[in-house]
């Protein structure tokens, strides 16, 4: 839980102030997504419909940082014109509320047929890409209803099949689930469970069970073959000695879900594993670290699982805010909450795993992604600000 609260407590820490303090770099094109009734919006998550055709932004709002309330918006753009589509407000709460049981990452995932699944506390609510229009909705939770399972979404994916994610990570061992996504509001398939499975106590590193662990960061591959989890020793006031522990799951075939362990080790990052990604192929996994470095390592089986490249980033308190893959797999991106004047946004060869350039981006960078045509690169800032870059510019040392 304090992963949440670390991340929480910066939305608003971070964003007041860096308010004003860094330049205007020169973007494709920026707008500002302010709630102007809220002290602080920030955008939590960016990301393209699966026809490229909008680009969508998930923001946190909160109108006092003491005891108000916030609330959560998905906001729709046309891709080609940028010109705002819809704002449509998926949930508001307390802000307590907001802080102690609700902040998902990834809070939203881009499904086929110009669907986008949005996580709330209350359950999966999957809107139209194109005009924001509320398609179905199930409360609840969908994993593991009155069996005594419960805590905090951990966040959604949803696969090329349809298929969608759940990760509730919080109790008993991080529950992972599976069904399908409605492709309208009477589908008669819509919303079928394929169980869930506990993803932790399980056998440690070292054999025995691990019981001391909690899963507090995961991926799930575009395929949906493979998931990714990162497990941490919980706060206890004592010295850390132990590195998170990083696990790659194959996922069975068949409706059950099933998962098996194809690789183990010991994150190479001192502080905490903050983020993970799969690429568009699956070949490869991303991890960001609170220490602000980038590691690659390939998902292919072998008898040792260990990293092959890191990036280093900006070292700083909160490290690696987010990751994005380019279509193409060849090119990806990753962002540090930096306060300073340094550069934020790094852009990474795949292949050879180095830096093959960096810019900043005005603000605090906390959100990134790249276009269907792999042409742009949005970064969201904890300012409420989107910026939409040339990524061909700036590869080329071009930038506008």
């Amino acid at each position: 839980m304090h992963r949440l609260l670390v991340s929480a407590v910066a939305v608003v820490a971070l964003a007041a102030g860096e308010a004003g303090a860094q330049l205007q770099p020169r973007t494709v094109w920026s707008v500002d997504l302010t709630d102007k009734l809220a002290e602080v919006t920030s955008v939590m998550q960016v990301g393209y419909s699966a026809d490229g055709r909008t680009l969508l932004a998930l923001t946190l709002s909160n109108s006092d940082s003491g005891n108000g309330t916030a609330s959560l918006a998905l906001h729709g753009f046309d891709a080609r014109d940028r010109r705002e589509l819809y704002r449509v407000r998926v949930w508001r709460f307390d802000t307590l509320r907001a802080i102690e049981r609700f902040v998902s990452d990834p809070g939203f995932a881009v499904a086929p047929g110009d669907r986008v699944a949005v996580v709330t506390p209350d359950g999966l609510a999957v809107y139209d890409s194109r005009d924001g229009r509320l398609v179905a909705t199930r409360p609840g939770r969908l994993n593991h209803p009155g069996d005594g399972w419960g805590g905090t979404w951990a966040g959604v994916w949803a696969t090329t099949d349809r298929r969608y994610f759940l990760l509730d990570y919080w109790l008993d061992g991080g529950p992972l689930s599976r069904g399908v996504l409605p492709a309208g509001p009477h589908d008669p398939d819509g919303w079928a469970p394929h169980g869930a499975v506990r993803l932790l106590p399980r056998p440690g590193l070292r054999g025995g069970n691990d019981p001391q662990r909690e899963a507090c960061r995961a991926d799930v591959s575009p395929d949906g073959a493979l998931v990714a989890l990162s497990e941490e020793v919980p706060f206890g006031g004592e010295p850390r000695d132990e590195k998170d522990l990083l696990t790659l799951y194959r996922v069975g075939a068949g409706v059950a879900l099933r998962l098996a362990p194809a690789g183990r080790a010991e994150a190479p990052h001192p502080t905490r594993l903050v983020r993970l990604k799969f690429s568009p192929d699956s070949r490869v996994l991303a991890t960001g670290g609170h220490d602000g470095e980038l590691v690659l390592w390939d998902t292919a089986p072998g008898r040792e699982w260990k990293p092959r490249a890191t990036v280093v980033g900006v070292g700083d308190q909160l490290g690696v805010s987010a990751i994005a893959f380019r279509p193409d797999g060849k090119v990806m991106a990753f962002t540090n909450w930096s306060e300073g004047r340094g550069k934020n946004v790094r852009l990474v060869d795949v292949a050879s795993g180095r830096e093959a350039e960096s810019f900043r981006s005005r603000g605090v960078a906390n959100a990134v992604a790249f276009s269907a045509d792999g042409r742009w690169l949005v970064t969201g800032n904890l300012d409420g600000r989107l910026e939409v870059w040339d990524i061909e510019q700036v590869l080329a040392g071009q930038k506008k």
